[in-house]
């Protein structure tokens, strides 16, 4: 995905348009709305007359062109009863209906309409007679529209030197004449001839008008709009606020031409990277479009587009997903199945449809983009080579290199052609191929091209956008894969300044920053380069920077923001240099020919605003770094005897064997040692079999219809082999192992591995530090307080989806179970345990020392925050209770989270964030530590599982000298207790079970039942190892 080369469909036809190319009618009209006719004026025609007009006026002014056509056509019947044909008040009538055309898109009926206006102007009033000249500009207009641009032009040209010779050069009309020409020349691609005449109007327009009128801020918009097109975004943004400004004030805050500029604005914001600030301003364009011109309405759904490509920009796609199918439907409905713009919205659907790895059918939205852009645009075009480059990275990761590599060839050759100038397009193209390269086994082919990417994309775009990260980590990567170590560190260290700076333009939520900048992290790869050199201490900060700082800014978020006085006095230094920067580029950009030393002065005023921006975003990356903590301060907060550990891989593209893998081993005291670890394969090599064992284990572990006599003893061992017997002799006295986020591990238990140690689980060394230092320590009334939910009552639902939720009573049997072991609670069961009574006790979430969720886990892998825990509802369906909700409304003072569902650790996967759903919503609301489970689990096992935990952490044992048993003992315990239970043992305990209980089911759905009354049925790790403990262990 690139962030600079998406297109944004209809970009050329904004709101604004039709109303600026008007403009010569509108401003002719006012001379004629005050005389119908005054011998007339008194008769109820003329009144009805005047009447239509003003009702025309008024639906015009509201950006509602399109329905003016029957009020225009009475008007028209009208006037030329009462003046005839051809009087001027007629013509203008004619000149509005045409204009209703064009808005509906009959662009054949007002070209036809137009032409007669003009020609009977010329006929009347002479051939250059402001009225005619006003006429041609229309009919111009609508050559524009029809794309016949040269024949626009020439029309425009014309009217252009007329104006000229009969108003001058320092008039309105002139102004508004060379403002459509530009915007004809832009559309031609002549974006330097477009701009010079954009800024003659421009600078006629503000002489004239002033900078807040509202024509003046269309044609600074339009200028704007070439500079984005040329990728000067910086000169472009300060045109577009000013506009925006301008029009919210003549217009108001929620007319079409405001929703225009919030558009306008918010492209470029989305082109730069900005996608936080970008997205709030394309919601209100989104709105106000839906609300006054239409939800299906073309200019709308250039909005719904626009941001659907920012979510998509903020790896948001399973939101984007639904709003670029109602374009695609809708350009379908509007253009026709093979019109280019259909083609572009398919282009664009078929990013969020790649950005959620379903890349086949991906494929088949890019083909068909392809085969109508190349018979609408032409093979070589710099559209045709969008697609073909969007097409290449669905082919990619399918393995048809071959194929994928001529897509990119091809579109690079066009790039280099027709737009050299477009470093932005040109550094994608690159990238994708130097990765398709490298994934072929011909990284030294490919690595030069990965360099002209990453440099291209620096100047480009800079070093803090997007884009320009994302090349860099791809460059990072090669590098280490070659052995240029040295060469990688120091651009290693060049990312993670810019990655930081990235991160905060990408939104302005800490889990958000997470899912959208977890591809494009080179803080995961750059511990690896400072590893292999020998710095080991460096490798692992710079590894704890990149792990959970979603979450950890999110838990301090009361924090951040609160500078201290020397910080406070800087940001409003920095500030205010910034608004006495704006307002330098404001009146330099308004010379209409500046000189050589202004347009000197203006490039300095440019990189001023750069180096003040970059000030004002390196004072928040500071803010947000402190609050990682020093590798000293991490030590401090371990437990004894316990040891921090993490695998890092780096793969080869090519998805075979070799690359980097290496483990980190964080002691009590000490520096961090890291750890080679070797493969099966020659010299140490890692195979492609290598790479691929712990994703196959967790396969075989989780299935629950795998057959239980069927242990994968052989894949344990061979991990145990490669992920934790390097380690033995630096763990050897430790007793406690806390694993951070590992990629390659990802949903696997390392319990299942080994029970030599106790093992936990921590977002990263600072999270887990902070947690342990907000428990209360030695608290004798830990635990007192409970809040229980369990048995809900799903009803009869009319889903097909929740009909497949099966009861759940073993859940009630563990909630009334563990209940008597608190000294207070409150439990939610049955038709209780309802999103209903949680919404009522939200407010009160504080006093329950221990929240406890017996439930189904509904788990959404794309949106993080739209997984959800299943709760009773109405008889009709099931309450569904999601993280998004939780995260807003509960603020929580707990010792222990505990969500008892199907696959609750799991969510939408991120690089050094791990799963990202329940666990990092929970532990920002103020949980110390989270029982979560990595798949779906058995409602008999989990039950006995949770009551024997409970027992185990909150009951003192009787032996002399015995302690309380840590969090992490007490899950350690009750798993090895639950695998080594009889089936004797199992059905006499479910025997005891209350009525309203004994729907247990002893084996997993699907499993093939056992009945020897010796088997221990639990004994398998799919049963007991599932549930993890995540935070504080003690």
């Amino acid at each position: 995905m690139s962030l600079a080369v998406v297109r944004l469909i209809g970009d050329r036809g904004m709101a604004m348009r039709t109303r600026l190319r008007v403009g010569l009618a509108l401003f002719l009209a006012a001379t004629f709305l005050g005389s119908v006719c005054a011998q007339d004026k008194e008769s109820p025609d003329a009144i009805r007359a005047r009447e239509l007009a003003e009702t025309i006026e008024k639906l015009r002014n509201a950006g509602r062109t399109a329905q003016t056509q029957q009020p225009a056509e009475q008007l028209i019947e009208l006037r030329t009863k009462l003046l005839g044909p051809d009087h001027p008040e007629t013509l203008m009538a004619r000149s509005w209906l045409a204009s209703s055309y064009a808005a509906q898109r009959r662009y054949a009926e007002a070209e036809k309409l137009h032409t007669e206006v003009m020609e009977a102007r010329a006929r009347v009033l002479g051939k250059e007679h402001p009225d005619t000249l006003a006429a041609m500009v229309n009919v111009a207009g609508i050559l524009n529209d029809r794309r016949r641009h040269e024949e626009a032009d020439k029309l425009y040209r014309q009217a252009v030197d007329a104006l000229r010779r009969t108003v001058g050069n320092d008039h309105e009309m002139t102004a508004a004449a060379l403002n459509n020409l530009a915007f004809n020349l832009k559309d031609m691609g002549r974006f330097d001839e477009a701009a010079r005449y954009y800024r003659e109007a421009l600078d006629v327009r503000r002489r004239l008008l002033g900078d807040e009128h509202i024509d003046t801020a269309a044609t600074a918009q339009n200028l704007a709009m070439i500079y984005r097109h040329q990728e000067r975004y910086a000169e472009a943004e300060p045109l577009l606020r000013q506009s925006l400004a301008a029009m919210e004030k003549a217009a108001g805050p929620k007319h079409p031409l405001t929703a225009g500029r919030l558009h306008a604005l918010g492209g470029v914001l989305y082109y730069m990277g900005r996608f936080s600030e970008a997205e709030p301003l394309l919601r209100r364009a989104v709105a106000i479009r839906r609300e006054v011109v239409g939800p299906n309405d073309p200019n709308t759904m250039i909005s719904v587009n626009l941001l659907a490509l920012v979510l998509h920009g903020q790896a948001r796609d399973a939101e984007a997903e639904p709003l670029f199918r109602e374009v695609v439907e809708a350009h379908r409905q509007i253009y026709g199945e093979n019109h280019l713009y259909t083609a572009t919205a398919r282009e664009n659907l078929g990013m969020s449809v790649h950005g959620q790895a379903r890349f086949a059918e991906a494929e088949q939205l890019f083909r068909l983009a392809v085969t109508d852009t190349r018979k609408a645009r032409g093979d070589v075009h710099v559209e045709t080579a969008h697609v073909l480059v969007h097409l290449g990275t669905a082919l990619d990761p399918q393995r048809k290199f071959v194929e994928a590599e001529a897509c990119y060839r091809e579109a690079l050759a066009i790039y280099q052609k027709l737009a050299p100038q477009a470093e932005g397009d040109r550094a994608w193209c690159l990238d994708a191929l130097g990765m398709c390269l490298c994934r072929q086994g011909r990284s030294q082919d490919g690595l030069p091209m990965l360099k002209e990417a990453a440099s291209l994309a620096r100047r480009s775009l800079g070093a803090g956008h997007v884009n320009a990260v994302m090349f860099g980590d791809h460059l990072l990567q090669a590098l280490i894969l070659l052995g240029r170590h040295e060469e990688a560190e120091e651009l290693g260290e060049e990312l993670a300044r810019a990655f930081e700076s990235s991160r905060l333009r990408v939104s302005d939520a800490g889990l958000a920053r997470a899912g959208a900048m977890s591809r494009e992290s080179p803080l995961l790869l750059l511990p690896v380069c400072k590893a292999l050199r020998g710095d080991g201490t460096g490798a692992y900060q710079r590894l704890e920077q990149g792990l959970a700082r979603g979450l950890l800014e999110e838990f301090v978020a009361e924090r951040l923001g609160q500078l201290n006085q020397e910080e406070r006095q800087r940001l409003q230094e920095l500030r205010a240099r910034l608004q006495d920067n704006e307002r330098r580029i404001a009146e330099l950009q308004a010379r209409r020919e500046p000189t050589d030393r202004e347009q000197q002065g203006l490039a300095r005023a440019f990189q001023q605003r750069q180096e003040l921006q970059d000030g004002l975003e390196s004072l928040l990356v500071e803010q947000s770094l402190k609050e990682v903590l020093a590798l000293e301060r991490i030590q401090e907060g371990l437990p004894e005897r316990a040891v921090l550990v993490a695998w890092l891989d780096v793969e080869p593209p090519h998805g075979g064997s070799g690359g980097e893998h290496h483990a980190v081993i964080v002691r009590k005291t000490g520096q961090p040692i890291w750890v080679r670890l070797p493969g099966t394969g020659p010299n140490g090599e890692w195979t492609a079999e290598d790479i691929g064992l712990a994703a196959r284990l967790r396969a075989e572990v989780s299935d629950p219809k795998r057959d239980r006599a069927a242990w994968p003893r052989e894949l344990i061992g061979k991990l145990y082999a490669q992920r934790l017997a390097p380690l033995e002799p630096h763990v050897k006295d430790a007793k406690h192992l806390i694993v951070l986020p590992s990629a390659k591990l990802a949903g696997l238990p390392v319990e299942v591995l080994t029970d030599r140690w106790t093992v936990s689980y921590a977002p990263s060394g600072t999270m887990l530090a902070r947690l342990r230092r907000s428990a209360p320590r030695g608290d004798p009334k830990r635990g007192r307080t409970l809040l229980a939910v369990g048995d809900p009552a799903f009803g009869q639902s009319a889903s097909p989806k929740d009909a497949s939720l099966p009861a759940l009573p073993g859940t009630r049997y563990e909630v009334e179970a563990i209940a008597p072991l608190f000294e207070r609670s409150e439990l939610l069961l049955g038709e209780r345990a309802s999103k209903e009574e949680l919404r009522k006790l939200a407010p009160e979430m504080q006093r329950f020392d221990v929240l406890h969720l017996a439930t189904h886990g509904l788990i959404n892998p794309r949106q993080a925050l739209a997984s959800s825990i299943a709760l009773s509802g109405s008889p009709e369906g099931v309450g569904r209770l999601t993280a998004l909700e939780m995260r807003k409304d509960w603020r929580l003072d707990a010792d222990l989270v505990v969500l008892s569902a199907c696959s609750s650790g799991l969510g939408q996967w991120t690089t050094g964030e791990g799963y990202l759903g329940f666990s990092q919503v929970l532990l920002s609301a103020g949980a110390r530590s989270l029982i979560v489970s990595q798949w779906p689990v058995s409602d008999a096992a989990t039950s006995l599982l949770m009551v024997r935990f409970y027992e185990n952490w909150l009951t003192a044992r009787q032996e002399p000298g015995a302690r309380r048993l840590t969090k992490a003992e007490a899950l350690r315990d009750a798993k090895d207790w639950l695998r080594n239970l009889s089936r004797q043992e199992v059905e006499a305990r479910i025997a005891k079970l209350p009525e309203t209980a004994r729907g247990l089911k002893l084996e997993a759905a699907g499993a093939p039942a056992r009945t020897d009354a010796s088997e221990k049925p639990f004994a398998d790790p799919y049963y007991w190892s599932a549930f993890i403990l995540i935070g504080d262990p003690d």
